[in-house]
């Protein structure tokens, strides 16, 4: 068994916790930008709802699959103009 000194023990422990942060930091901003999205697609399908009724499942689909909050706002903007659902550059 190779002998490890305690520099090399504190090191390992520090690189350790340093993973740790760094992975805690990540899974927030990931949270965080899903809780982004999730609230701009909320948005979105209550505007069209509250201007068209239900929207169909397909443009339910579509919004779902949206990655892109600035898209996903742009969209929100559109549901508040036009005058039906058809008419959503998706």
């Amino acid at each position: 068994m190779p002998y490890v000194t305690s520099i090399e023990r504190r090191a390992r422990q520090e690189g350790l916790q340093q993973g740790i942060q760094e992975g805690l930091q990540q899974g927030m901003q990931q949270g965080q930008q899903e809780g982004i999205l999730q609230g701009v697609r909320d948005l979105l399908r209550q505007a069209l709802e509250v201007r068209f009724g239900a929207p169909p499942d397909s443009v339910l689909s579509k919004i779902e699959q949206c990655r892109d909050a600035a898209a996903l706002r742009a969209l929100h903007q559109q549901a508040l103009t036009v005058s039906s659902i058809g008419e959503l550059s998706f």
